[in-house]
């Protein structure tokens, strides 16, 4: 711009203009196409990155233990894995962006001092300024963020529970209810986002005004220099088009470093997953078959300051035996369930399994050696064999079919028009509890279980189904643990075991106990 200014405009020098309007050309492609490159290689980096952080939080999450998942909402969990994206797209949007606004504004700023050290001083105190600004209430805007996610997490577990308990809502009429609720979450997620924006329109407003009156005093200090001939037209248009460059490019970076510092936030946030303690991975490997279980001085707990659940209880456990343990609500049957395989860590005592502790056992050899179907056990979206197979690569659909006929479930399925590829939807709602609980039993015994654990699993059967069943259960040669109530399964069992305040308080034979 100088040299046009002084030299072209003066000199009214032509052949000067068309060789300068071409490398102006020239750089500016140069520029678009230095910005594609940046720009797309910046991304692909990123979001490569962001690929392996996604599946190494995954992975931790999926090894974490089963009351890390019982303490918090799902929404709670699933927001973190927002805030993967966030730091991503941040990142993405600005790792190469710093880069090169630190690179400009110290070139600008080197050019700017070979005209006038002064007219520097002003501009880059003006954004000392906003910097010292924008520094003093960065703590306020950090609380605003970290309240914005905390808001939408509630939001998004209300709107999940609400979706899973659709029905349960539709038959106590309790849609309204809800909505209200639900909305309320809604109004206090939209203020804080709103309070949040209102601090970022103010920085930028604050930004503008401030870059303003510093871009007044320069050019009202740089004219009298003009008028006193210490400054050519030229020289002050080319010192103002660096001034610009250097002011947009440290006041975005200034920006920009702001937000870096508010992805502390969010690690934060991520921590809540990757400082939590893992299930045990180490241990001695287990794959033989199971003659006996055996429980000693068991004691456990789930806090501190609560009572305990299980006090001091033994129990022997030996092959091919079926056991019933009955008991009220509430005394420890499924707590009991979780520590035998391993879900849960006892406080207290020891469990072992062919006389191994099973703290020294690798918990996936252990796991594997177990068919289990818990009260609150689901099915996932895809269909029947699949979720027989629990969606292993190779399926055996011949062990599908016998596990479903042990199970009572294989008429069922061959009546539906699809048959095993018969699609389940989320949580199972295609099936009755009935069906649904023995497409879970056959998942149980796909595995080939050395030992197999029913808590409450046939809850929802009709006496028929529950006989054969129970009548499947006793002809296939492993130790059977059956939480129940009923007295058709207890009647199948070899042994009853009857559970109070956490004890054991008896073991007989189910005709004791159903003639008492």
């Amino acid at each position: 711009m100088q040299s046009i200014v002084d030299h072209v405009f003066v000199g009214k020098d032509k052949d000067l203009l068309d060789i300068l309007v071409i490398a102006f050309i020239l750089i500016s492609l140069l520029q678009s196409a230095m910005y594609l490159i940046r720009s797309w290689s910046s991304r692909v980096f990123i979001s490569s990155l962001g690929v392996v952080w996604e599946k190494r939080l995954f992975v931790k999450l999926l090894k974490l233990p089963i009351n890390f998942f019982e303490s918090r909402s799902l929404g709670e969990i699933l927001s973190r894995f927002n805030s993967i994206r966030t730091i991503q797209n941040v990142l993405a949007g600005s790792l190469i962006e710093v880069l090169m606004d630190g690179l400009m504004s110290f070139l600008a700023l080197c050019i700017m001092l070979y005209y006038s050290g002064v007219m520097v001083t002003m501009t880059v105190l003006s954004l000392i300024v906003y910097y010292i600004i924008r520094l003093s209430l960065f703590s306020r805007i950090r609380t605003h963020v970290e309240s914005e996610y905390t808001a939408l997490a509630k939001q998004q577990s209300h709107a999940v529970e609400t979706i899973r308990g659709i029905q349960t809502l539709k038959l106590f009429v309790g849609e309204k209810k809800r909505l209200d609720a639900w909305f309320n979450l809604l109004i206090e997620t939209t203020n804080e986002s709103l309070s949040l924006a209102w601090f970022r329109i103010n920085f930028v407003v604050l930004k503008r005004f401030i870059v303003g009156i510093e871009r007044v005093i320069v050019i009202w200090y740089g004219s009298h220099l003009v008028l006193n001939q210490q400054f050519s037209v030229g020289m002050l248009i080319a010192f103002l088009a660096y001034r610009e460059i250097f002011s947009s490019r440290a006041s975005a970076l200034i920006d920009r470093l702001m937000e870096f510092r508010l992805l502390k936030v969010h690690v934060l946030r991520l921590t809540d997953i990757t400082n939590s303690n893992v299930e045990r991975q180490e241990g001695r490997n287990f794959s033989e078959e199971v003659k006996n279980i055996q429980i000693k001085n068991l004691y456990f707990k789930y806090a501190e300051n609560e009572s305990w659940v299980i006090k001091d209880l033994s129990l022997s456990i030996q092959k091919n035996q079926s056991i019933a343990i009955v008991g009220k609500s509430g005394c420890g049957k499924s707590t009991l369930i979780k520590l035998i395989i391993g879900l849960l860590e006892a406080e207290n005592g020891k469990i072992t399994i062919n006389n191994k502790d099973i703290s020294s056992i690798i918990l996936k050899d252990y796991r594997s050696s177990f068919g289990v179907v818990m009260q609150d056990d689901q099915l996932f979206a895809g269909n029947i064999s699949q979720n027989i197979a629990l969606f292993n690569e190779d399926i055996d659909m011949r062990m599908v079919v016998d596990s479903a006929k042990k199970a009572s479930i294989h008429n069922d399925i061959k009546k539906m028009t699809m048959g095993y590829n018969t699609l389940v939807g989320d949580m199972g709602s295609v099936f009755s509890g009935g069906q649904k609980q023995r497409i879970l039993l056959a998942r149980a015994l796909y595995k080939k279980p050395k030992v197999l654990i029913l808590d409450e699993a046939t809850s929802h059967l009709d006496k028929d189904n529950e006989f054969f069943i129970n009548q499947s259960m006793k002809n296939l040669s492993v130790i059977c643990i059956t939480v129940a109530h009923r007295k058709e399964t207890i009647a199948c069992a070899d042994r009853v075991l009857e559970m109070k305040g956490g004890k054991i308080i008896r073991d007989c034979k189910p005709s004791e106990y159903l003639n008492e």
